[in-house]
């Protein structure tokens, strides 16, 4: 199995609390609105700021987890929240 995937798509998915917390900041919030523009838009370079402050271990943690994604890909868990979210 061959999984297209990103490691910034993976920080998203496994830091999204971090991310959205970046992005409140990036955007001026208390609160934000998943369903806004803005939210999807600036997702990915909110992801970068999340991945630019990892240590090294944890990056090499990511790389790891990226690789597992591409050859197994993602665990139950993750799809299960995947449909989920998308409903």
């Amino acid at each position: 199995m061959n999984i297209n995937v990103c490691t910034i798509d993976v920080v998203w998915r496994s830091r999204k609390d971090d991310c959205e917390e970046v992005l409140k900041e990036m955007l001026g919030v208390d609160e934000l609105d998943r369903r806004g523009q803005e939210y999807f838009e600036k997702h990915k370079a909110t992801a970068k700021v999340v991945l630019d402050g990892l240590s090294m271990a944890e990056k090499d943690k990511l790389d790891a987890k990226v690789i597992k994604i591409k050859e197994k890909g993602h665990d139950k868990e993750m799809q299960q929240k995947y449909v989920a979210s998308t409903w």
